[in-house]
């Protein structure tokens, strides 16, 4: 994203809201000084999002990841859009290791 992208961004803005133009001015050097502090985070795309969110969110409930997501119960929300973390396989072999453990300790 450009200053001049985000120059057009927020005249489109201004042109549909009731935002002031003073307003605006002030949002445009945030996002500006923003944009300069985030320099080094690559693009990423709403789509790349999307399947982050939904990577991180498989912790939760799937009901509740699929509202947040807009998706119906039938949609297979964690087959389409989840992807394998960096530490997701310890973290599963170490939730086992505990189950395993409890049940053997309970002989």
């Amino acid at each position: 994203l450009t200053e001049q992208d985000l120059q057009d961004v927020l005249d489109r803005a201004y042109a549909r809201s009731k935002l002031s133009r003073k307003t605006l001015i002030c949002l445009r050097a945030d996002l500006c000084s923003f944009l300069k502090y985030c320099r080094n985070i690559p693009v990423c795309t709403p789509y790349e999002l999307r399947h982050t969110f939904v990577s991180i969110a498989k912790v939760l409930p799937a009901g509740l990841v699929k509202s947040l997501v807009g998706h119906s119960q039938d949609m297979d929300t964690f087959g389409v859009y989840s992807h394998e973390l960096d530490g997701d396989a310890q973290q599963q072999a170490n939730a086992l290791n505990s189950i395993f453990s409890r049940l053997l300790a309970h002989g």
